[in-house]
C-alpha cells in the first residue's frame, strides 16, 4: 500500500528532517505504490460532490464516500507516529476538490489551536505553480510555507497555534485540471 521505499531508515531520516524546521512540516512524494494510488484515484471518481461557497471564507466542493478510509490503515499511524512522536488511535477524512475559482481564505475569527495537519494531494503530473492550489501556511513572522500540489504526495505539518493556512485561488490557467485535498483528521 505505502511505497516500499518508505523503509525504517528512510522514515527515521524524514523524522530528523522534521524535526530540523522552524514549523515543523514535511513532503513525502509518491507516498502510494502506484497500484494502492490508482485504486485511490478510482475510488475518489465514484464519490459524491457537493459545492459548498461562502465567498468570504471558501469555495469547493467536499467528496463524500465511506469508502477513503479503507486506504489509510496501520502502517500509515505507525509511520506518523513515529515521525512526529505523537499516538494516533483513528483518522477520519476530509476530502476536498478544488477547481477553477476555488479557494480557502485566512480568517480571523478562525482561530485553531496547535496540532498535526495532514494532507494528501492527488492531481495530474506537473501541476503548474501559477495555476493556484498551493497549501500556503503563514506564520505570525510573516514568514509563509508553500506546499505545491504534487500527486500522490502526504504532508506533514505540525501547526503552531498561531500560523493559519489557506489555500491559493486556483485561476482561469488551471483549465479543467483538479486538485484534490484529503485531509487527515488525527483522533
Amino acid at each position: 500500500m505505502i511505497n516500499s521505499a518508505y523503509s525504517n531508515e528512510v522514515i527515521e531520516e524524514v523524522k530528523q528532517s522534521f524535526n530540523s524546521h522552524d514549523m515543523k512540516h514535511v513532503m513525502l512524494q509518491s507516498f502510494f505504490d502506484e497500484e494502492s494510488y490508482s485504486k485511490l484515484i478510482n475510488c475518489i471518481n465514484n464519490c459524491k460532490r457537493t459545492g459548498v461557497k461562502i465567498a468570504d471564507r471558501y469555495s469547493y466542493s467536499l467528496i463524500e464516500g465511506d469508502n477513503l478510509s479503507k486506504f489509510f490503515d496501520d502502517k500509515l499511524n505507525f509511520m506518523i507516529e513515529k515521525i512526529v512522536g505523537k499516538k494516533i488511535k483513528e483518522i477520519k477524512i476530509d476530502a476536498r476538490e478544488f477547481g477553477w475559482k476555488d479557494y480557502t481564505l485566512l480568517h480571523d475569527s478562525e482561530n485553531k489551536d496547535k496540532g498535526l495537519d495532514i494532507f494528501l494531494f492527488i492531481c495530474r503530473e506537473n501541476w503548474d505553480y501559477f495555476w493556484g492550489g498551493n497549501v500556503v501556511y503563514k506564520s505570525k513572522e510573516g514568514k509563509s510555507h508553500i506546499f505545491t500540489p504534487v500527486p500522490n504526495s502526504l504532508c506533514i505539518v505540525s501547526r503552531r497555534k498561531e500560523d493559519m493556512s489557506f489555500i491559493q485561488y486556483l485561476n482561469h490557467y488551471v483549465g479543467d485540471e483538479k486538485v484534490i485535498v484529503l485531509n487527515l483528521k488525527l483522533e
